[in-house]
């Protein structure tokens, strides 16, 4: 799967939308029973991401409910996303430049949005950190580092998941008939389950980061 400019790619939106729906069932199957006294396994896990990615925040920006809320979808869909591939006959929509380019748009829109609330234009006044004659000669810098993120973000995403993917097909395709087939393709099974755990869990912490650092009294 490749970056695509060309036009809308019905596949791909299917993928996309496989996933959403996905992500949707399973945070609805997880709180569907809850209950304030008796909480089931689901509740307790969804209770869990939350109670974990709120402490993170709590140390990264602002109180923001809506935007926890957000990042524990984004979580839970990274996730879904990333492991679709390995169900026969689907694919990860997160092996699509397009799709992974344009989360971390919207990670870098969230970014400016929450800094220009906390601190309007003075937000450009990290381009010139740390001040004087040295912060107007790392200005090219610092601009070049904001205008990155986005671009790491969408690659780091994109690249692991799709390697990932590739090596699935080979050895789903080939290596089974060799002697140690079955165990190669369950040890690669695994590590790939890890890295979709990891990098859906990069992806998020980075957003979390982007925008605490974007409030950030000394940014």
């Amino acid at each position: 799967m490749t970056f695509n400019l060309s036009g809308f790619d019905p596949t791909l939106a299917i993928y996309v939308w496989t996933s959403v729906i996905l992500t949707g069932l399973v945070a609805w199957l997880m709180t569907r029973r809850a209950r304030a006294d008796k909480p089931g396994v689901g509740q307790s896990l969804m209770e869990m991401v939350f109670e974990f990615i709120n402490g993170l925040a709590q140390g990264a920006m602002d109180e923001n409910p809506a935007f926890l809320s957000f990042l524990v979808m984004l979580f839970l869909f990274l996730l879904v996303a990333n492991f679709q591939g390995m169900i026969p006959a689907l694919h990860s929509p997160t092996t699509n430049l397009n799709v992974t380019a344009a989360l971390a748009i919207l990670t870098f829109v969230m970014m400016w949005v929450f800094g220009f609330q906390k601190k309007g234009l003075g937000y450009f006044r990290h381009w010139t950190h740390p001040g004087g004659a040295i912060g107007m000669a790392m200005l090219p810098i610092n601009i070049i580092e904001d205008f990155s993120k986005p671009l790491t973000l969408a690659f780091r995403l994109f690249g692991n998941i799709l390697v990932g993917e590739i090596f699935m097909g080979i050895i789903a395709a080939g290596v089974g008939y060799f002697q140690g087939g079955f165990a190669l393709g369950f040890v690669w099974w695994g590590f790939t389950a890890f890295v979709n755990v990891v990098q859906a869990f990069i992806f998020m912490i980075l957003t979390l980061s982007y925008v605490g650092q974007a409030q950030a009294s000394d940014h």
